[in-house]
């Protein structure tokens, strides 16, 4: 079976989902569907959600317990909230990871 790729490392502006997504994504000299990108790891829809588990949420500390905490949760049946602080280079790369996952109720 042929998989199904939605976007690719390329498609990120932030450095370390980049790296992560790198990490994740499948070598395929495919055009990509979001940024036409050829030399981009390609990433399919399991190996986004990996890849939002381990940014988002694996990688979120709370810096009052030096703990690993949870703190984001993607829907794309909801708006984004505005409140949450992004460094300024993820809220072009949550848009991506909307827009990849159009039409799909899962959460990221």
């Amino acid at each position: 079976m042929r998989k199904k790729y939605i976007l690719c490392s390329n498609c990120f502006q932030n450095h370390g989902l980049k790296l992560e997504a790198e990490k994740i994504g499948d070598n395929n000299n495919s055009s990509c569907l979001i940024c036409k990108s050829k030399k981009g790891k390609k990433i399919t829809n399991k190996s986004l959600l990996k890849l939002m588990q381990v940014f988002f949420k694996i990688g979120a500390i709370d810096y009052r317990t030096n703990t690993f905490q949870p703190k984001y949760k993607i829907s794309v049946k909801n708006k984004i909230h505005h409140s949450i602080e992004f460094d300024n280079t993820l809220p072009p790369c949550v848009r991506v990871v909307v827009a990849s996952k159009k039409g799909d109720d899962n959460e990221v």
